[in-house]
């Protein structure tokens, strides 16, 4: 019976390991199912959080749908007018966060006859009082590909 339950014990622990979620540090990157889409949606990520991060509104607006619906775990959901006054009152502040992506994390999906799902994680930092905060979060973003223009229609960032 001691030889049963320990076998038992064992097992579990196996499975248990096994269905563990990997972090985005352990998790090993997989090719990219179309590397040409893949490479216009990291350079339009990289357009757009430049854009953010040197505060140019109008710069970040041109990747935004007017149609955008933005969800935020703590927030709720927003729309493209909201998201517009957010980043006013945000690009106007004397702390801004700057985003990193974090590379290793970047997924990217074709939808067919429409555009793309992005999929990742991002850091966002402030400096304050010469001291660096950071936090990491998950987004989606969903580009709509439309008379040869790119821009995100609905956003999910989760994990605040």
């Amino acid at each position: 019976m001691k030889l049963l339950t320990a076998c038992l014990l064992f097992t579990a622990s196996l499975l248990s390991l096994r269905a563990a979620p990997e972090t985005p540090s352990s998790a090993t990157a997989l090719p990219p199912v179309d590397p040409a889409l893949y490479a216009t949606i990291k350079d339009l990520d990289a357009r757009v959080f430049a854009a953010f991060n040197a505060a140019d509104l109008p710069g970040l607006l041109e990747y935004f749908a007017p149609e955008l619906e933005f969800y935020h775990d703590k927030d709720g959901l927003s729309h493209y007018e909201q998201f517009v006054a957010s980043g006013d009152r945000l690009f106007h502040q004397t702390v801004r966060p700057q985003r990193t992506l974090l590379p290793e994390t970047l997924e990217v999906y074709p939808i067919k006859d429409f555009g793309a799902v992005q999929i990742g994680s991002h850091r966002f930092c402030v400096i304050e009082n010469g001291e660096t905060h950071c936090s990491v979060y998950k987004f989606v973003h969903v580009w709509r590909h439309r008379d040869g223009k790119w821009q995100i229609v609905r956003v999910i960032s989760v994990g605040h």
